[in-house]
């Protein structure tokens, strides 16, 4: 059911082998400490917390749109292959702390459409800050010619209203053959003129092939 869009991780569940929708006290709890607004932001303290956070994000869980995150630990992803978050609208601040070994091994193959793109934020229409990755690396077979596709580690879309701040990309491969950009921090930023999205202070290190 999954694979036809249902969510099953908090609308739909399995009973005698029929899916039934979630009772409100049923539907499953976050695991990360915190409530998502400025004041008590969601805090990520693992790398499951960051799994389990994309995921709600994906499902577009109203707890976690929009939501505030800080991340209170360096995070160790190996072994890991990251799905990315869709659509990012809220704030993401790494406080200096580092993701090591963040891989997208993309499953996607074949000819896709002129805006597809690879990273950890699909389109990012919020704030990313002070957060570091180490030796993260980002694979994909996709084919498109289109001039707004693309892979990167940290988004694709850098959209309107958004920010990318004080990030670091350390000892990073970027491996899209296939596509038409590689990028370290974002494929696009600002990509038409009427658009305002700002990357500052960041800093990349590493291989992109393309």
């Amino acid at each position: 059911y999954e694979g036809l869009g249902w969510d099953m991780y908090a609308v739909w569940k399995m009973q005698n082998g029929i899916p039934v929708i979630r009772k409100p006290q049923e539907r499953n709890a976050l695991t990360v400490e915190g409530s998502g607004t400025a004041e008590d932001p969601y805090r990520i303290a693992t790398a499951q917390d960051l799994v389990d956070i994309a995921k709600a994000m994906n499902d577009q869980d109203a707890r976690v749109v929009g939501a505030h995150l800080v991340v209170v630990a360096d995070l160790d992803m190996s072994g890991i292959n990251f799905t990315p978050i869709n659509s990012f609208s809220g704030v993401l601040d790494g406080q200096g702390h580092s993701i090591s070994d963040f891989t997208i091994e993309d499953p996607t193959v074949g000819t896709q459409d002129a805006n597809y793109r690879v990273a950890f934020i699909r389109i990012n229409n919020g704030t990313v800050k002070d957060l570091v990755f180490r030796s993260p690396r980002i694979t994909t077979q996709a084919l498109s010619a289109g001039g707004c596709s693309g892979a990167a580690v940290i988004v694709g879309d850098n959209a309107h209203g958004s920010l990318i701040s004080g990030c670091m990309v350390l000892d990073a491969v970027v491996d899209a053959p296939n596509l038409p950009k590689a990028a370290g921090i974002a494929v696009m930023n600002a990509r038409t003129n009427n658009i305002n999205a700002t990357i500052s202070k960041c800093v990349f290190e590493g291989d992109l092939i393309c």
